[in-house]
């Protein structure tokens, strides 16, 4: 019978889809001797050590003292609705819903248990869906639990959009149109003007995922949503829904979905991945509350982070004009202002060779391969932590690879 499985991954390795656990672990071995171009660790907040957080001193924000912190339980004991809440799990709930200016929020013990729980419970089968074909593999995960009518859009496409829900939001009860506000696998950012225009206009739910904007965009780092905000006061945003995650550029590990306070009631109630599974650890739910309160207080993380990004996109300009690479059939490279840069290669057997090559050279920039993407590509994450040294020693090592 076990031969069933090894069959499956023998035709995983004949396409290169294989993944290697063997090698990850390798890599991970070894680095503290690597540099990290693949981490989603915008800001470097994830590299801190308990050491460094226990060093209180007159910058943090969120922590009284020493004994307080030594006090909080590292483990919750159940789940959020039996004997897993904590008053840290509260005090991050507040937190966060002030951050992104919201009624409430409810954590969960991670982004993709959100992003699953929430839509699972939010859509009826009477309702209808519009959704960003690039849209994260979790959302797509939730809604084949329910059976709601979806439609497709292509991707960052309003036109066809609204065309779309022009055509049949009158035919469904609620109406949810789900996207996220900066793609993972492309780094370019979501049309927020025309798609809150087109929530309001046919009284829809406008449900973000913003995972990969929280903690950079924004005056206090609140996400593109809230610059969005920022710009638009005038607005209601009473349709909107915002999920958010605790790792990415906060450095740790959860999620969590803010909007009215009625909305995260009915999710604490119906949310199976909330109600079923035990609650996130009171220790780090303390520690994302200092992070969170660093990222608010210390621009200069974000200032820097945009700074290493201009720098990097200004580096790749250069391989356009050189002769040795032929770019309209070797590579294709893409920067919307995010920290997520993409190199997309027609060739799987390339992108790996190009990433195998950067490792030799102490890089760390992981190949993406379908199914998690159309078409291979090196995902490239810039970092508040990276030296304009680093870059350029990088986009050095990446340019010969490239040319080989």
């Amino acid at each position: 019978m076990d031969r069933i499985f090894q069959d499956k991954i023998n035709d995983l390795k004949k396409q290169n889809l294989y993944r290697d656990q063997n090698v990850i672990n390798e890599r991970l071995s070894r680095q503290k001797e690597l540099i990290n171009f693949s981490s989603n660790d915008y800001l470097g907040l994830a590299e801190c050590s308990i050491s460094e957080i226990l060093n209180i001193n007159a910058t943090d924000y969120s922590v009284n003292n020493l004994t307080e912190l030594m006090q909080i339980p590292f483990g919750s004991s159940g789940s959020r609705l039996t004997t897993g809440t904590h008053l840290e799990h509260k005090e991050l709930e507040d937190c966060i819903s002030n951050w992104k200016a919201c009624e409430d929020t409810i954590i969960f013990s991670s982004g993709y248990l959100a992003n699953l729980g929430a839509l699972s419970a939010l859509i009826d089968k009477e309702d209808v869906i519009f959704i960003d074909e690039l849209a994260h593999s979790c959302m797509w995960d939730a809604l084949r639990i329910n059976n709601a009518r979806k439609y497709i859009f292509a991707h960052n496409d309003a036109q066809e959009l609204r065309r779309l829900i022009q055509k049949y939001r009158n035919q469904y009860t609620n109406s949810f149109i789900i996207t996220e506000s900066i793609f993972s696998m492309d780094g370019d950012l979501a049309p927020l003007d025309d798609l809150k225009s087109i929530a309001d206009e046919y009284s829809s739910f406008l449900y973000i995922d913003e995972a990969h904007s929280t903690g950079i965009y924004g005056a206090t780092g609140a996400g593109l949503i809230s610059e969005y905000k920022e710009k638009n006061p005038e607005q209601n945003f009473s349709n909107l829904i915002q999920m958010g995650t605790l790792s990415k550029a906060i450095g740790l590990e959860g999620g969590y979905i803010s909007g009215s306070s009625s909305l995260i009631d009915f999710l604490r109630n119906k949310a199976r991945t909330y109600v079923y599974s035990t609650a996130s650890s009171p220790f780090l739910m303390k520690i994302a509350q200092h992070n969170i309160q660093k990222i608010i207080h210390e621009n200069d993380l974000r200032q820097k982070l945009f700074s290493n990004i201009k720098y990097l996109d200004s580096l790749l300009s250069n391989l356009k004009t050189k002769n040795e690479i032929d770019i309209e059939h070797k590579f294709h490279w893409t920067n919307f202002g995010s920290p997520i840069f993409t190199i997309q290669f027609q060739e799987i057997d390339k992108c790996l060779t190009v990433s195998n090559k950067l490792l030799e050279k102490g890089f760390i920039c992981t190949s993406i391969r379908p199914p998690t993407v159309k078409i291979a590509r090196l995902r490239i994450c810039v970092s508040s932590k990276h030296s304009h040294d680093q870059i350029l020693s990088f986009y050095t090592a990446l340019s010969i690879a490239l040319a080989a």
